[in-house]
């Protein structure tokens, strides 16, 4: 709204020291130079958004593999002997509560975002203890493969996904999309028109446009913080899942 009034105001303002006459005289040029810039700076909007919206998806989708991979941590062990079988699934539930808890309200933060050091301690005894399995069978041989794979798997998902959290929108570009939508909103205010509600709503129109395509973009590039950051769904539902398994057994 605060962008629109402004908008609205710099038009009344030109509109003053401009005379109509020198403004429709011009409009040929000025038509052609705006065309040009709404063109490129569209293209340049575009495309920040499609690569905000990638990262957004990409960030989704490694949360979504390291729940995964928890969940299969968990179902692995199931046939391993005790007490290895208890200490790892006791693991696995605790390094998903601590990544729901601690770990992803500390996300929030965007580029100044950290980990849980909890979680890290947890990750790390969870791989030692993986790791240092003896099988004494062929089946839990087999089991302990699976379980080393899923824990690398794990580890580097978590890496992944904390450095979605640490990434931050660049500076030069959004100096270069605010330019661009600044200039492309203030060449619309020189076009000569004697309907001045039409060429004001257009104004408005334009405005509002522009700024909720880089509220989108600037909220996209920032996936675990904003308005449309990526909720840890994932990790809860492993966390029911290990619950309910839990009443059964």
């Amino acid at each position: 709204m605060l962008c629109v009034s402004l908008a609205l105001a710099g038009l009344l303002v030109v509109q003053r020291l401009v005379p109509l006459s020198i403004r429709e005289s011009a409009n040929t040029v000025t038509g052609i130079i705006y065309g040009a810039t709404y063109v490129i700076y569209g293209i340049t909007l575009a495309f920040s958004l499609y690569l905000g919206n990638q990262e957004a998806n990409e960030a989704r989708e490694t949360v979504e593999r390291e729940a995964g991979g928890l969940e299969g941590m968990f179902e692995v062990t199931q046939q391993l002997p005790q007490p290895e079988r208890e200490r790892i699934q006791e693991l696995t539930e605790s390094y998903a509560r601590a990544v729901v808890e601690e770990e992803w309200p500390l996300m929030e933060g965007g580029a100044k975002s950290e980990e849980s050091p909890r979680a890290e301690a947890l990750i790390d005894e969870l791989q030692q203890t993986v790791l240092s399995l003896q099988p004494a069978t062929a089946a839990e041989q087999a089991l302990s493969s699976q379980g080393i794979t899923l824990v690398h798997d794990i580890e580097q998902e978590r890496e992944i996904r904390l450095l979605h959290s640490r990434q931050d929108s660049h500076r030069l570009l959004w100096y270069v999309l605010v330019a661009g939508g600044l200039i492309t909103v203030v060449l619309s205010f020189f076009f000569g028109s004697k309907v001045v509600w039409l060429q004001g709503l257009s104004v408005a129109a334009l405005t509002t446009v522009v700024v909720l395509l880089l509220s989108a973009t600037y909220e996209l590039q920032a996936p675990f913080a904003g308005s449309v950051r990526v909720e840890p769904e994932a990790f809860e539902e492993v966390l029911d899942d290990i619950q309910r398994h839990q009443r059964e057994y």
